[in-house]
């Protein structure tokens, strides 16, 4: 399928620029579905060329997403009472603090509940949480951004720092205005529902690391879709002049500007903003054809082989490799139990590697394909200036963060 034909439906959706469909549009609703961006057509449902089969699938996906939405914003306005009785200030980041800034906030899909709070107040939310019947999914550790909640059928991540990033210094510099931000916080309302968010300019930084965070797996165009619609919304290029040197301090103004661009070149995102002209289109180009590849990665859709794939992008040391290869080995060889032959689970891993991958036609192209494709998201990355997670991230150890060395000694 040309990507093509995905790129002018979202600018049928947003900007009513009349497509082409010159693609089977049942290829084109998987790669939308994949992205999380399906029900971004609700607005101009009636337009698109399906036969009654695709027709009916693509509007069940939109009324689930409707539905899925609507509960969202309704546990929100729960949050918030629950919140408020506790004095806990929180804002609400991603989800309808992205979609606020849609035209038509409702067909943004959803997922769980971020809420950001202060570091102080982390232990008393938890408890709050607890005894409010909020079930813990998993354990609470010092490397962990947040906890994970469950609820309602509603998952919530309860943050306490929000920086995901390979530099302590831009980690905490980003945290300390986010965290400041709360105290700023606005009221914002959704389809009659009202929750408390980020103003514009910090909310923002929020996008932009979002999107830095996912860039290694999991980034899709849900998440471009956000900085666009943020950037249409707020980012002009007044606002730009202020924005532009936080983003520079905490290294993410190479991938602003890139992805700003290239929202342009293939979103539609209007020429009137004129603070990404001067960046490089083939970057953008690349950047573009990166998200694209990686939509197979999206929602944990990944197989046993694909994950061996994946492995690929992940650019480590050879110890860091071998330890990797040592840990995994570990879990999965009943033998490796026995001191005798745990030295040698690293071997038992790659020949279990080996295996599942000849179980799949091609699967060694693939995995040099990967190979090869690694090489170039390592050439990417350095050229929009961020870094690999394999390098370590920083986490908030007390009021300071520091990097978290991606060794096997750290046990999340």
């Amino acid at each position: 399928m040309n990507n093509n034909s995905v790129y002018e439906l979202i600018r049928l959706a947003f900007f009513g620029m009349e497509p082409s469909f010159n693609d089977d549009m049942k290829l084109v609703y998987d790669e939308f579905y994949a992205h999380g961006i399906a029900s971004l057509m609700s607005d101009v449902f009636n337009k698109l060329p399906l036969d009654d089969l695709l027709k009916s699938q693509w509007m069940s996906h939109i009324v689930r997403q409707i539905y899925i939405f609507m509960n969202i914003v309704s546990e929100q306005e729960k949050l918030n009472e629950l919140m408020d009785s506790e004095s806990i200030p929180f804002v609400i980041i991603k989800g309808t603090a992205a979609a606020q800034y849609y035209q038509t906030p409702i067909n943004r899909s959803m997922g769980d509940i971020d809420i950001l709070v202060k570091p102080q107040d982390f232990s008393k939310a938890c408890d709050l949480f607890d005894k409010s019947e909020f079930k813990l999914l998993s354990e609470i550790t010092p490397y962990e951004r947040h906890a994970r909640y469950e609820k309602n059928g509603v998952i919530y991540e309860l943050h306490y720092f929000f920086a995901s990033m390979n530099d302590a210094h831009a980690a905490q510099a980003l945290d300390e205005i986010l965290i400041k931000g709360i105290d700023k916080r606005v009221v914002i309302e959704v389809e009659g529902k009202k929750f408390p968010a980020l103003p514009d300019f910090e909310n923002g930084l929020v996008l932009l690391q979002h999107i830095n965070q996912h860039l290694e797996n999991g980034l899709g165009l849900r998440q471009i879709i956000d900085w666009m619609m943020y950037v249409i919304c707020y980012l002009d290029d007044n606002n730009w002049k202020e924005f532009e040197p936080v983003v520079e301090r905490i290294g993410l103004k190479e991938l602003a500007i890139t992805l700003t661009k290239m929202c342009q070149i293939y979103l539609g995102l209007p020429s009137m903003v004129t603070w990404c002209d001067n960046a490089d289109k083939q970057l953008c180009s690349t950047l573009m054809d990166y998200i694209m590849q990686r939509s197979n990665m999206i929602n944990g859709k990944i197989d046993d082989t694909s994950y061996l794939i994946g492995l690929f992008s992940k650019r480590l040391s050879v110890i860091a490799w071998f330890k990797l290869l040592q840990s995994n080995g570990k879990q999965h060889w009943k033998l490796a139990k026995y001191p005798v032959f745990r030295p040698f689970a690293w071997l038992y891993q790659i020949i279990r590697y080996i295996v599942k991958g000849i179980s799949r036609d091609n699967a060694l192209s693939a995995i040099k394909y990967e190979y090869k494709q690694s090489r170039m998201r390592t050439k990417l990355f350095e050229r929009l200036g961020v870094k690999c997670k394999a390098k370590g991230l920083a986490f908030r150890d007390g009021s300071k963060f520091v990097i978290r060395k991606t060794d096997n000694n750290n046990k999340k």
